[in-house]
């Protein structure tokens, strides 16, 4: 058994994915498996993905046959680890070589259910310096070590204060209780807004919790894939909604069924803050004459009466500025 297992998701990520492998097998620590995940990507992702895997047995290609999204693809990877601890890794991102060996480090003088680590922050395809820094800084915020419910409702419930970001690619996760929460997950397609649903999953099931900032290296291409302030159209937005909507549905879902969990206030937090998520897109990413004609701001409370932003991503435009946009509605 390695001791860790990273898991790689990996659709059409051709122009970044050798320099993602490339950055595994450079680790220091050696005593890890790769496993890369290609969502039947229709690009050169598999014959690069097949090229690194025969020069390092470490890395284990899995295909899907057809495209099923980035939960699924997470779900699989997580069904084929074979590690005593995993982690989640883009394939539009990479690791600095002593990731791996800090983990381990921390994680064998510090054994946790979740591990939570730092992140650097490298903007790509026009993003400002500022607006990394302040995206960094929110997400290396040291947090508070924890135990039992309040690992879940330290991210989510608004009582908590929301001060714990959802990202699931900042964690160190004992393996054992990944599969047991991908086992309580839907096994439908689910976007955008499915990291928030895993980690709220995720969180809920685990034991103990602790930070660990001050490791860094996952190194995060912000403005690549889905990430930036560029503008979508109408009908973009509307799938965006759509997708959010199915993942709300399905944490909603996962609340009913463990009631002894008592995860409806967290489960109304993620529904708030990705739903912040949305209303900035909408201001901000959707051109004016695309707008809804009856679409108008819904709070009058001012900008410094807003509570500031939170969730697993700052939301592409505030970078922690309060949000003008407070209600918006999903379907």
């Amino acid at each position: 058994m390695p001791k860790i297992s990273i898991i790689v998701a990996a659709y059409n990520v051709e122009e970044y994915l050798q320099q993602c492998l490339n950055s595994l097998s450079n680790q220091t620590f050696s005593d890890f498996e790769a496993i890369i995940v290609n969502d039947a990507s229709t690009d050169a992702t598999a014959e690069i993905l097949r090229r690194s895997a025969e020069k390092d047995p470490r890395i284990i290609p899995v295909t899907h046959p057809h495209n099923q999204g980035l939960h699924l693809t997470r779900k699989t990877g997580v069904e084929h680890a074979s590690g005593e601890y995993a982690f989640f890794l883009d394939g539009d991102d990479d690791l600095a070589p002593e990731t791996c060996a800090q983990l381990a480090e921390e994680i064998n003088q510090h054994p946790v259910d979740i591990l939570h680590f730092g992140i650097s922050v490298i903007g790509e395809n026009g993003i400002l310096d500022d607006e990394c820094k302040a995206f960094e800084a929110f997400n290396n915020t040291q947090t508070k070590n924890c135990t039992g419910s309040d690992i879940v409702r330290n991210i989510y419930a608004e009582a908590n204060g929301q001060q714990v970001d959802w990202r699931v690619t900042q964690r160190l996760f004992k393996t054992s209780l990944l599969k047991k929460a991908f086992n309580n997950m839907t096994s439908k397609r689910l976007e955008r807004a499915e990291d928030g649903y895993e980690c709220l999953v995720i969180s809920a099931l685990a034991h103990t919790y602790r930070s660990y900032k001050e490791c860094r290296g996952y190194q995060y291409h912000y403005g690549r894939g889905v990430t930036g302030t560029n503008q979508v159209t109408a009908s973009k937005y509307a799938a965006f909604c759509q997708q959010f909507s199915q993942c709300f549905n399905a944490a909603q879902l996962f609340a009913n069924q463990n009631p002894s969990l008592d995860l409806q206030d967290c489960v109304n937090g993620y529904r708030w803050k990705a739903t912040e998520l949305l209303a900035n897109d909408l201001n901000i990413r959707i051109a004016d004459e695309d707008k809804p004609r009856r679409f108008k701001p819904c709070s009058k409370r001012s900008a410094q009466q807003s509570p500031p932003a939170k969730s697993g991503v700052l939301p592409a435009t505030t970078h922690g500025r309060p949000l003008h946009l407070k209600t918006i509605t999903i379907l």
